[in-house]
């Protein structure tokens, strides 16, 4: 809503293919292993069943290669949670996240309990962080930081 009055200037280009025309193309124009051989003499290198075969192999060849990074709003609320968790046991209540502290007693019911929860956490993603260090280590290291 914030660009909506930009996009009717006169400098925003048209798209070179609109979506009704791509659909078009899509239905009407597709690829014939019988039409390339007849008209353009193409002779395939592989057959398509060894052409899926292979495509299927490097597909779960680089999947076993790479490792998935977890998600940006995994980052966030892990790193949200902590900080909420640090503020919530360590520091006084103070300004607009009173009710930060008032969930977190009711949830823990003492301070105490807060601060256990946050040295637990804290271990744990300690010890997940070097666990994963090791792992990247010995499954990649060129890419593993020293």
């Amino acid at each position: 809503m914030l660009f909506y009055p930009l996009l009717n200037q006169p400098l925003v280009p048209w798209p070179l293919l609109l979506p009704a025309e791509v659909y078009k193309i899509g239905v009407t124009h597709y690829f014939s292993h019988l039409k390339a051989t007849e008209e353009l003499g193409y002779v395939p290198m592989v057959s398509p069943h060894e052409g899926l075969n292979r495509t299927i192999s490097y597909w779960k060849d680089r999947k076993q290669k790479e490792i998935n990074r977890p998600n940006i709003l995994f980052w966030i609320f892990c790193i949200g949670g902590m900080l909420a968790l640090f503020y919530t046991a360590f520091l006084t209540p103070c300004g607009p996240l009173r009710w930060l502290n008032s969930l977190s007693l009711f949830l823990f019911r003492t301070v105490s309990n807060l601060r256990l929860v946050f040295y637990v956490a804290a271990a744990l993603h300690i010890s997940e962080a070097i666990y994963i260090w090791l792992l990247a280590r010995r499954k990649d290291p060129a890419n593993a930081p020293e």
